[in-house]
């Protein structure tokens, strides 16, 4: 009985040692393999970063390609001789745009969260209070992360300038000086939203000619320019439509200054007779008015159309046309 006993006891004890062991063992294994581990999550992390800034690479390329979609809603009632917006074409716009916002809006939070604000916040929060750390380091240095980094032009792409310039001040310009004004303001916020739009596809493609491990192709090199003489036809065709109606509200203008007893809202849709002998289109005489690059477009009815393909392909071939003058 006795040595059965001990038989046992030294069997169960040979076997905690075992098992105590092999646990040692698995720890020591799981520990020399976490280095790697570390490594292949921060590689995942690198490899998933780059991939979203390619995704966001296409999308700010997207958002500018879109956002001249703004300036073909207005359009002239040639019956009525008033403007009007094109409802389909402004609800389109309004959605494309919200899509293509929210890639800026993410692209800021992951610049936020992948850089060291985070991990290194998050140590200070035990040593302070919560208001100190609010005031005096979260909002600093959140500050001056924005300041030094990408964040800033995100936040200057997404502001919605064509959305509440076009579709407010230009459906209620008045006959009268402070619409001047208004014209001024509305044309220098629309185009100035182009530049931190383009300058972010220009960061974009510059990010991966830094990286030493791989170099672009000559082809993609290509295609990109390529696309970006296609999109910056683009961009003038629609700026010229959206410049030869302000000319035609322009004349407007003009001929209501000389009409006595001219209701100063030229603009509503009520047909006024003076518009017609004061802005003669397919007679014209610039000794009146001089509609000036204006009238091409004035006189093929485009600007008096609500299809969309008729609009942009006769403004894109006229702003590729006038970029190959430039050119030669």
């Amino acid at each position: 009985m006795d040595d059965s006993d001990s038989d046992s006891k030294s069997c169960s004890y040979s076997d905690t040692t075992s098992s105590g062991e092999s646990s040692v063992e698995e720890w020591q294994i799981s520990k020399e393999k976490w280095p790697n581990m570390k490594v292949k999550i921060l590689e995942w992390k690198k490899k998933m970063f780059a991939k979203w800034k390619q995704i966001f690479a296409t999308s700010c390329v997207f958002a500018v390609s879109l956002d001249p979609l703004f300036l073909y809603i207005p359009f002239i009632n040639q019956d009525m001789n008033c403007l009007r917006l094109d409802q389909k074409l402004k609800i389109a716009a309004l959605t494309l745009r919200s899509v293509t916002d929210i890639f800026y809006i993410m692209d800021i939070i992951i610049e936020i969260y992948t850089s060291k604000i985070c991990s290194s916040l998050t140590i200070e929060l035990h040593h302070i209070s919560k208001s100190e750390f609010l005031g005096n380091t979260f909002l600093p240095t959140l500050a001056k992360k924005i300041w030094q980094s990408y964040i800033l032009i995100d936040i200057l792409a997404i502001l919605p300038l064509p959305q509440v310039l076009i579709l407010t001040f230009f459906s209620r310009m008045g006959a009268s000086r402070s619409s001047e004004t208004s014209k001024f303001i509305m044309n220098f916020f629309v185009l100035m939203q182009y530049i931190p739009r383009v300058i972010r596809i220009y960061l974009s493609c510059e990010a991966p000619k830094k990286s030493p491990r791989r170099e672009t192709p000559i082809w993609v090199k290509g295609v990109l320019n390529f696309f970006m003489y296609i999109l910056a036809s683009h961009i003038l065709g629609a700026i010229w439509y959206f410049f030869a109606i302000q000319q035609m509200t322009a004349c407007w203008q003009y001929a209501c200054q000389n009409e006595n007893g001219c209701d100063p809202n030229t603009f509503g849709c009520h047909y006024q007779t003076f518009k017609d002998d004061l802005c003669p289109i397919s007679s014209p005489n610039a000794t009146i008015f001089d509609f000036g690059i204006f009238l091409s477009i004035l006189q093929s009815g485009v600007p008096s159309s609500t299809n969309f393909l008729q609009k942009f392909s006769n403004c894109f071939c006229w702003g590729l046309r006038n970029l190959r003058m430039d050119e030669d």
